[in-house]
């Protein structure tokens, strides 16, 4: 399991670490502190990852600029992409989904509405 996560705070990273760690202990985890970083890693790397976390209150590229960005190239459309953020506004996260997330979640994260994304893409 290939697991990218892109969020720029380091706390809010940790803690999908350790919640992602708990469900899948063997994953790779990759961090990108940017969008920029995270279509880096997509371009960079042989095999494409199982799911992308992301926030969308990013520095540079923001979590929709980086959604758009994903959802044009062709072999990246299928990568399950779980959208967290503070952001709980209508808006935000129907423009995250129109523009191809998987999930929605807010901040702070709840382990059990991470579990239930998790299953549904069918990770677990």
């Amino acid at each position: 399991m290939n697991i990218i996560i892109a969020e720029d705070n380091v706390d809010h990273s940790e803690l999908l670490e350790i919640e992602l760690l708990k469900y899948f202990p063997s994953c790779e985890l990759l961090f990108a502190q940017t969008g920029e970083e995270l279509i880096q890693f997509l371009r960079a790397s042989a095999e494409l990852p199982d799911l992308i976390l992301m926030d969308i209150k990013m520095p540079r590229m923001n979590g929709p600029e980086t959604l758009r960005h994903i959802k044009r190239v062709e072999q990246w459309r299928s990568i399950p992409i779980i959208v967290n953020s503070t952001s709980a506004s209508t808006h935000d996260v129907n423009a995250c989904f129109e523009l191809g997330a998987s999930h929605y979640l807010t901040k702070p994260l709840q382990a059990d509405a991470l579990l239930r994304c998790l299953k549904s893409l069918d990770l677990l």
